[in-house]
């Protein structure tokens, strides 16, 4: 157990069942964690166990949708060559070496070595899976189409940052498929 701003942070293991009692807590939200978990229904099946019978589960995803492609996550897989010599540059040799070809931590970047990808999902790809481990969906919603564009032309020109975010503000009220996100008992 680590303790970190007044709050204990638990490491927990892969394949260890979370240190919590059966229907321990009242709500749990995952953002940004279920595309890179290779076994995703034991995960799943886990939350489910320890959150309360009329508890909260809100789940965060990235969108599947027409440029899902352009996810900055995915580039190791797509372009191999182009992300090692981006890394290297900003990063170093020894980086890369340990966090794309060694995998120390188990992880190819940011994705389970298992998995070789970060998954976008349909809104009916994560209703099946939540409901497979007794999720029960009662709101869906999520923001942006072109999120990925944005996204990706602030990260490369971070001094049209300004008006690039004012673009993925308008995009995220205007559309919902980027970025999808339910909630679930």
């Amino acid at each position: 157990t680590f303790l970190a701003s007044g709050h204990d942070l638990i490491l927990i293991y892969k394949g260890e069942p979370l240190p919590f009692e059966n229907e321990a807590l009242d709500c749990i939200t995952m953002i940004g964690i279920l595309e890179h978990v290779f076994d995703q229904t034991a995960l799943l099946n886990e939350l489910s166990r320890i959150l309360k019978k009329n508890g909260i589960f809100i789940v965060a995803v990235p969108g599947k949708h027409l440029f899902s492609f352009l996810d900055l996550g995915n580039w190791k897989f797509v372009f191999p060559g182009i992300h090692r010599l981006y890394i290297e540059w900003k990063f170093g040799k020894e980086y890369y070496f340990n966090h794309f070809i060694k995998c120390v931590n188990g992880l190819i970047g940011d994705v389970e070595v298992e998995k070789k990808w970060h998954q976008h999902f349909s809104y009916k790809e994560l209703l099946i899976l939540l409901q497979k481990s007794g999720f029960e969906v009662y709101n869906e919603d999520g923001f942006g189409f072109f999120f990925r564009i944005f996204h990706n032309l602030s990260y490369f020109l971070p001094f049209l940052k300004k008006p690039i975010d004012k673009l993925i503000f308008l995009d995220a009220k205007l559309f919902s498929s980027a970025e999808i996100f339910v909630a679930s008992k």
